[in-house]
């Protein structure tokens, strides 16, 4: 699928639902990844209010989205508990009628046991959901190139764990002109944005097929002055020939509004990923199809009301 993933909902089109799905419609993503989690609580603003509403998903669904749940997964660090956040990653499938979910995990799952971590993040989520579609978001690259088994940059005992409850890995490739563990040891030094977008997800690929053998989404680089146009095109179509079932990218907050960057997003190609149908919307959703339809055809205004009536 093309995907994109969401964070702050309320920072893009001012946080209007229907709004942001017209604007992810129309720019030909087939999937939206919004944060609906933070470790074992939902996902809220300062002020408590959820991010990621039913009202949002419906209006999502009604453009013929799909729809994936993501959350921050911790472990046993700062505080959290991975039983929690399995917990939390099914309750919120469930009462926002996600279309799936994906656990973005990082470093701090090291802190403590990062194994057992793992094992109850993804075996309390499929004791609650064991049929929703799941995600593995990890590092990009996992070990030095050059030394692979002297050399372990992210801790890969946990790979296999996610991966046995995962449908497929999304490793989250933000490149760089460095390549490299330390800062003072380089790897590899490349020259522009482009020869490093598609040697790190060259690179990526070959590690990530040696660790899984599930379908790869890798996530690419939507943000600052290291995503030009032409790095994102690159990236795009290097990762079509490696034949990667998909892409991501991070993040909609960050590219929407990027007058080089969102035309390059925009122009990539779907992946093929069945829309949704009306007949697989909920209620909401139905009568937010059939309203917009309504409005279009100029039978009711903005308001809802019945024109002429």
């Amino acid at each position: 699928m093309k995907s994109i993933f969401l964070w702050e909902a309320r920072n893009v089109c001012k946080g209007d639902p229907v709004a942001i799905a017209e604007l992810i419609a129309a720019a030909g993503f087939e999937r939206v990844d919004v944060k609906a989690a933070d470790g074992t609580h939902h996902f809220k603003d300062w002020l408590g209010n959820e991010i990621c509403t039913p009202a949002l998903v419906s209006a999502l669904h009604a453009h013929g989205l799909r729809v994936f749940g993501w959350g921050f997964n911790y472990g046993w660090g700062d505080g959290s508990n991975p039983k929690g956040e399995g917990l939390v990653a099914a309750e919120q499938v469930r009462l926002l009628g996600l279309d799936g979910w994906i656990f973005d995990v990082e470093g701090e799952i090291t802190v403590k046991d990062p194994v057992g971590a793992a094992q109850q993040i993804i075996g309390n989520f499929r004791d609650k959901q064991p049929d929703v579609p799941a995600g593995f978001c990890y590092f990009s690259i996992l070990h030095n190139p050059q030394a692979p088994h002297f050399w372990e940059w992210h801790n890969q005992a946990i790979i296999p764990i996610f991966m046995a409850g995962c449908n497929f890995a999304a490793p989250m490739v933000y490149w760089d002109l460095l390549l490299s563990g330390i800062p003072t040891n380089p790897v590899v030094t490349y020259a522009n944005q482009v020869l490093a977008a598609e040697g790190w997800l060259t690179e990526s690929v070959k590690q990530w097929r040696a660790a899984t053998d599930k379908p790869l989404q890798p996530v690419g680089r939507a943000y600052d002055h290291q995503a030009t146009p032409s790095a994102v095109l690159a990236f795009e179509q290097t990762n079509r020939a490696l034949g990667c079932q998909g892409i991501n990218w991070w993040d909609l907050d960050l590219a929407w509004n990027n007058a080089a960057l969102w035309p390059a997003l925009t122009s990539i190609p779907k992946y093929g990923a069945p829309p949704r149908k009306f007949d697989d919307l909920d209620p909401a959703g139905k009568f937010a199809v059939l309203k917009r339809t309504a409005q279009k055809s100029g039978e009711i205004d903005a308001a809802g009301n019945v024109i002429g009536g």
